[in-house]
């Protein structure tokens, strides 16, 4: 059964030899209620047949209600088969509503497919935080070594916090899969403006040691500050620390304590 999505079509015109898939169907594109077509959704993402794929596909191009369009989503994120990644990459892109365009990315992350880089480097742009910050969740779970740039620009320009948060669990993430390449380029994140991002950045290097985050913490130790000290509370670093990596690590924000880095 070969349904192009979005032309229109009705479960009448073509067959469908599944009896369950046939009658979720029905529902889907027949039944006023949403929380009807929702429940068919769902029931569809169980059977997890191709005949259901296709039939999701179709029902999603032509859906108006936007959270039966995730149920949808969600649905063929869990069934996992390749024939919905298309789809899903255009829903991702297209969709008017954010929620679902945050949907179908996490879905896309779920099928784990590299052709869908291009277009979660795309959704990196998306004007909503939400989707930003899902984009950043799928591109670690698809786990390519040519996403380091594209988060690094992150870092770099996303002006929300939470994104470039995510940003730096997605880059430890890569870390454990491919180490850490240009170890230099998490310098800057040092200078990040918002503690959580900072915190993060410290995290991930304990979680993933390697020789590359050696300089890193060099540079961090020679953060600028007196002889003021303070036990670290950083586990796999056992020694008393200057008080700005402990404000790095732990997150205290202070406008007294400069953060800069020692040229």
């Amino acid at each position: 059964m070969q349904i192009p999505y979005g032309f229109g079509l009705s479960p009448e015109e073509f067959n469908i030899k599944n009896k369950e898939v046939a009658t979720a169907a029905k529902v889907l594109f027949c039944s006023g209620e949403k929380e009807d077509r929702m429940k068919a959704a769902y029931e569809l993402g169980k059977e997890g047949s191709n005949a259901a794929v296709e039939v999701l596909v179709l029902a999603l191009f032509q859906e108006e209600e936007k959270g039966v369009r995730e149920e949808i989503i969600r649905s063929l994120g869990w069934i996992k088969r390749p024939d919905a990644l298309e789809p899903l990459i255009q829903a991702s892109l297209t969709d008017s509503e954010a929620d679902v365009r945050e949907k179908a990315i996490w879905a896309l992350g779920m099928l784990k497919n590299k052709k869908a880089l291009s277009a979660l480097i795309i959704s990196l742009s998306d004007p909503d935080i939400h989707v930003r910050r899902e984009a950043c969740w799928a591109l670690a779970k698809i786990k390519s070594s040519e996403t380091f740039d594209t988060l690094y620009q992150v870092l770099a320009y996303d002006p929300e916090p939470t994104v470039r948060k995510m940003a730096v669990w997605t880059l430890g993430e890569l870390f454990e899969e491919y180490n850490i390449p240009n170890a230099q380029n998490l310098l800057p994140i040092l200078n990040d403006p918002n503690s959580l991002v900072r915190r993060e950045l410290v995290w991930v290097l304990g979680k993933y040691p390697s020789p590359e985050a050696i300089p890193i913490f060099s540079e961090a130790l020679s953060l600028s500050l007196t002889s003021t000290f303070t036990p670290c509370p950083f586990n796999p670093l056992p020694f008393v620390c200057p008080l700005p990596l402990a404000t790095l690590i732990c997150g205290f924000e202070s406008s007294t304590i400069p953060f800069t880095l020692n040229e």
